[in-house]
């Protein structure tokens, strides 16, 4: 951990998700973010993280994140989908973020389909995604 008034980061080697919750409550984030984050009952492996912000909370306009995961899993809840041992190395910030090689990802979908759990396969497709700035540019 670094810690100063302008800026924090958090680094993790080999960190089950599963344990997450008994953690949640001693990290600095708004109650709401929080409550978020323990519906999504986290599974599975960060093989490494890095996480860093600048300001008193992290918030989605002042964050960088890279990591390395196996066996990711969060519930699907209400209207979100659920994932099932997602496999792949993530960057992200402010604007964009990537998502790349995933193998034998499962997607449940309760709101979609009878059967809601849909196996893939392999993701080997690079995914990146921009966040759009007020007024839809």
């Amino acid at each position: 951990m670094a810690w100063d008034a302008r800026s924090h980061e958090i680094t993790a080697k080999a960190f089950g998700l599963s344990g997450w919750g008994s953690v949640l409550p001693s990290l600095p984030m708004n109650a709401a973010l929080r409550a978020r984050l323990q519906t999504l009952q986290l599974q599975g492996l960060l093989d490494t993280l890095q996480f860093r912000w600048s300001g008193a909370e992290p918030g989605l306009d002042n964050f960088r994140i890279a990591a390395r995961f196996t066996g990711l899993g969060i519930a699907a809840s209400g209207d979100q989908p659920g994932i099932k041992n997602l496999s792949a190395k993530s960057k992200a910030m402010q604007r964009q973020g990537i998502l790349d090689d995933s193998r034998q990802l499962a997607l449940n979908l309760p709101n979609l389909f009878r059967d809601p759990v849909m196996a893939l396969m392999t993701y080997a497709r690079k995914a990146a995604g921009k966040k759009r700035r007020a007024g839809g540019c």
